[in-house]
């Protein structure tokens, strides 16, 4: 009984955005859809209902941004938020500016990215046979967890050209998994920790100290177990602590990060440099893969790691 409810209420849902999609003709509208959207996508995962369904409920928010993406021209929007433009008639015509939207720059790029997409690439985003980061390059890109940071784009296709994909990031969210492309993630609702990983991981765990630790601990012994292939790691460069120290013996490679990476905060921008560096660890065998990939952001070395050739 409790399955055919929720079957019913996701019906409601999918119901719903199939006609906000339909009567979309405002860029409030169409962001409106999208958030909806998104908050399907993540009512389904946590119902258990299964990847079609998310799927489907992350097809309508793409959809709702591509049709906002189209209203996102020049004509329709003011430079600045409180300005009105004067029409013929010498009525005053508001427009909407990106503030008044409630809009980043970067998100009015990404929107008017996927408008301009062929319907056909489209088409393969929403299918999932290509990931949205493949043809999207912006700076919205992986949340790691409860502290909302962003890990930038090139990073991410760094790690996935060295393990040929990403089946699973254990700390992530449904908005940054449309550009990491993880076939299983989880929330901080789901809690990693708890959950079987396997295959090739991504990840950038939360940054504050129990958390941290407790996922280097995870990552470690189910790589030790075999309950995961391949991993790339992002952390700070704690070279002093157990965490950092118990990773490191397990690597096969690690990357010095030459400067520090440019986190990006949810609004899609840069406001500052971290206080430290970091370092990208690797787990596996493709050991000259990681070197070719990852020698152009910084020194690569060979770790200690069981795997190595």
């Amino acid at each position: 009984m409790r399955k055919q409810e929720e079957h019913k209420d996701s019906l409601i849902i999918f119901t719903k955005a199939a006609l906000m999609l339909a009567e979309a003709d405002t860029i409030q509208k169409a962001k409106e859809l999208k958030n909806l959207a998104l908050t399907a996508a993540d009512w389904a995962k946590r119902k258990g209902m299964g990847e079609e369904a998310i799927r489907y409920a992350r097809s309508y928010a793409l959809e709702a941004e591509r049709k906002m993406g189209e209203m996102l021209t020049d004509k329709n929007l003011r430079q600045k938020p409180g300005e009105y433009q004067k029409s013929q008639d010498v009525t005053f015509d508001p427009k909407p500016s990106l503030a008044d939207l409630g809009l980043t720059k970067n998100e009015s790029s990404r929107a008017q990215k996927l408008s301009r997409l062929p319907r056909e690439k489209f088409d393969e985003i929403l299918t999932g046979e290509i990931p949205l980061v493949s043809v999207i390059r912006t700076h919205v890109t992986h949340n790691s967890g409860e502290n909302e940071w962003f890990t930038p784009p090139d990073i991410i296709e760094a790690a996935r050209k060295v393990m040929g994909g990403i089946d699973c990031d254990p700390a992530s969210c449904t908005g940054a998994n449309e550009i990491v492309g993880a076939k299983k993630y989880f929330t901080t609702d789901d809690d990693g920790l708890k959950q079987k990983w396997a295959g090739r991981i991504w990840m950038n765990p939360p940054y504050s100290q129990s958390k941290v630790s407790d996922f280097a601990e995870a990552v470690s012994a189910k790589y030790e177990s075999g309950e995961i292939s391949q991993a790339c790691i992002l952390v700070n460069n704690a070279t002093e602590t157990a965490w950092f120290q118990r990773m490191l013996m397990l690597a096969t490679e690690v990357c010095f990060v030459r400067g520090r990476i440019k986190f990006i905060d949810q609004k899609g921008e840069v406001p500052g440099g971290p206080l430290q560096g970091q370092v990208i660890i690797y787990f596996g065998e493709n050991r000259k893969k990681f070197h070719e990939v990852f020698c152009e952001k910084g020194i690569v070395l060979d770790g200690p790691g069981k795997n190595k050739e």
